[in-house]
């Protein structure tokens, strides 16, 4: 039977992706940041305002975007401080309970899921739109 998706206060467990060059990624290597995983499609209609914003995302230095896609198509749309990672199956946005695109979850400093997954363009834009912005940046940075 497939797995119980991660639970909010939960570990994020290994994912067993690459990024679009080939690398092996993993998501404990963001410890210490917050990071917004966000699951896009790139023929997803409903995921282009989100690359819109993406493109135009300011991030504190002391957080991670990850953009979890089908393929690395992503990657030439994105800057390069944006990790694309390729999960052709969607297995991680099933491991989260993500049921499309687009979907985001929220992962704390200390490498655990901050709160469920998000879905529809309007929440995932307000959750990087609080990730992004002024007042948070402060909030969001290691202690």
């Amino acid at each position: 039977p497939p797995a119980e998706p991660v639970r909010a206060g939960a570990p994020v467990p290994p994912l067993g992706l690459s990024d679009a060059r080939g690398r092996p990624f993993d998501l404990r290597d963001l410890r210490g940041r917050p990071a917004l995983l966000l699951f896009l499609d790139a023929a997803c209609n409903h995921c282009r305002p989100v690359l819109a914003r993406l493109r135009d995302a300011q991030l504190p230095g002391s957080a991670a975007l990850v953009v979890i896609s089908e393929s690395d198509a992503l990657q030439r749309e994105l800057p390069a401080e944006i990790t694309v990672l390729v999960d052709p199956t969607w297995s991680a946005a099933v491991r989260f309970g993500a049921r499309g695109a687009p979907a985001a979850v929220a992962l704390d400093a200390d490498g655990t899921l901050a709160h469920g997954v998000v879905h529809g363009t309007a929440p995932v834009q307000a959750l990087l739109d609080r990730m992004t912005s002024q007042e948070v940046r402060h909030e969001l940075a290691p202690v």
